[in-house]
């Protein structure tokens, strides 16, 4: 779910719901992605290596703090404005669920390099163990139908 990104590009303009689920299988959490030629950063002394990565850490700490402050405003807003909060139904996103493990299961068939990486960021969560923190995190949900609350349930 990202509110922020869709009032920018206009979404409640064109729709009068806004669906989410809670916790998104897909998303388990934000993070940027920092790449480097290897053997460049390697050849860096360790001071410039370490100031590098310090860099990269504050980068992504910073932009993923920025999104989530913008996102619970952006998305008092749509409520104000008149969107309407939708969960997506459970049993929809089992089998959302169920078919991405068989296109990553597919794609891990046709290639070692996906297999490889797929079994790195393996989730930890599966369809069943999904559904249960799902029923677990009911304030998170309950946070989200009550937008006059802030993401930390503060007014």
């Amino acid at each position: 779910m990202a509110p922020f990104d869709d009032t920018q590009l206009g979404l409640n303009k064109v729709t009068k719901y806004y669906y989410y689920y809670s916790p998104g299988w897909w998303q388990i959490g934000d993070q940027l992605d920092f790449i480097v030629n290897k053997k460049a950063f390697s050849e860096l002394p360790v001071e410039y290596q370490q100031i590098v990565e310090s860099a990269a850490w504050e980068a992504n700490q910073r932009v993923v703090a920025e999104y989530d402050a913008r996102n619970g405003d952006a998305l008092a807003a749509l409520v104000a404005g008149g969107t309407l909060l939708r969960e997506f139904p459970v049993d929809m996103m089992r089998s959302a669920f169920a078919v991405m493990e068989g296109i990553h299961a597919e794609l891990s068939a046709k290639s070692a390099d996906y297999k490889r990486v797929r079994v790195l960021e393996r989730l930890p969560l599966d369809g069943e163990e999904v559904a249960s923190v799902h029923r677990k995190s009911g304030d998170a949900g309950r946070r989200l139908r009550q937008p006059s609350l802030s993401p930390l349930g503060v007014r």
